[in-house]
């Protein structure tokens, strides 16, 4: 962490200008419906984690360095899905030296539009102190109407909680994220500690809610939050218009799924999970610093930066996420055969039910 701070401090991140702030925010709003935002060009990024030691938070300092030196802060509306800061593990990152480089890129951009995750949720807290004035635009989801489509923007720990843990509400997970994000480290492990024991009060099987507070990487069941995702479900769910497309990031999973219309933005860490495509495309012994959407007059695209060879740090984390793909894999086939022999047995049921109804119509 130390040498990352190092490395930013030695870059002339920062141009010789004071920051440039976005104060106005009514520019980009379509008049005839306030709540989508009407734009032509977005870079959409999330989980840059800053303050977890591994986040690759040089990297995203070169790639808003790169955008300010090619001019496309100028062009561009600057979009971040949550996840900036990683309040959870370190809270006093946000008034670090690296958090003042990044924010001082971010603040170059033609418009700032922030939407807290789970690990910054205390962000939120700007929007309602102050909802008459602030530099970013801050809320908890977005609209975007760009060229012909319409894009449904959120940080995605919402698809979690509607897809893993169906024994607590999100207002409730907010409340455990807003207090995590307070919490010193040694406060938070005690957090830990205290969720396991209220997850006993749970439906057994449930997710421990301390599944919750891992690393992405690390958490069970992540295939759910896709599946649900791209699944139907998610437009009468999320307030969605049946056009919209949506774009998440949290999982640190990134994928564009054009048939479905959903777009994972991936994030900015060195222990993120790399895309069968992407092997397919650059090389298994390939990989990037971090991910971002780009949408321009309608069109868009997810697309790596940083692209490398792999280091040896993460050649073994490849290693370690494919044996824990394979075994996730093996537990769902698992679950399948569980899953079809309890659907099998409440067909037996049913006709068990509707026989004897039968026959008691019958005797009558």
């Amino acid at each position: 962490m130390i040498q990352q701070n190092a490395n930013i401090a030695n870059k002339q991140l920062v141009s010789n200008q004071t920051d440039t702030l976005n104060y106005d925010k009514g520019d980009s709003v379509d008049k005839g419906n306030p709540n989508v935002i009407d734009i032509d060009k977005a870079i959409i990024v999330s989980d840059v984690h800053v303050g977890y030691e591994k986040s690759n938070v040089t990297a995203f300092a070169d790639f808003l360095s790169d955008c300010i030196s090619k001019e496309t802060s100028k062009e561009y509306s600057l979009f971040i899905l949550g996840d900036l800061w990683d309040l959870w593990r370190k809270h006093d990152v946000i008034y670090s030296k690296e958090s003042d480089e990044i924010l001082s890129l971010i603040n170059q951009f033609k418009d700032v539009y922030y939407l807290p995750g789970n690990h910054d949720h205390i962000a939120l807290d700007a929007a309602q102190n102050y909802p008459d004035f602030n530099c970013y635009n801050i809320d908890k989801y977005f609209r975007i109407k760009s060229g012909d489509k319409n894009f449904f923007l959120v940080h995605g720990h919402e698809l979690e909680v509607m897809s893993k843990l169906i024994s607590m509400k999100l207002s409730e997970y907010d409340k455990i994220a807003d207090q995590l994000c307070r919490m010193n480290d040694t406060e938070g492990n005690i957090a830990s500690y205290l969720h396991e024991m209220f997850h006993k009060v749970f439906t057994k099987g449930q997710p421990q809610i301390t599944d919750f507070l891992q690393i992405a990487e690390q958490r069970q069941g992540m295939d759910a939050i896709d599946k649900f995702a791209k699944s139907k479900a998610r437009f009468p769910l999320f307030g969605m218009q049946l056009n919209d497309i949506l774009i998440f990031g949290h999982t640190h999973r990134p994928y564009n799924d054009i048939q479905n219309k959903v777009v994972n933005t991936g994030g900015w860490l060195a222990d993120m999970l790399v895309p069968k495509w992407f092997e397919e495309e650059y090389g298994r012994d390939k990989a990037c610093s971090g991910w971002y959407v780009e949408i321009n007059k309608g069109e868009y695209k997810l697309i790596p930066y940083g692209i490398h060879r792999k280091t040896k740090e993460e050649l073994k984390t490849y290693e370690s996420n494919q044996q824990e793909k394979n075994k996730n894999e093996k537990d769902g086939e698992k679950e399948n055969i569980v899953s079809k022999t309890a659907s099998q047995v409440g067909d037996v049921v049913k006709q068990m039910v509707e026989a004897g109804s039968s026959a008691v119509k019958n005797e009558k």
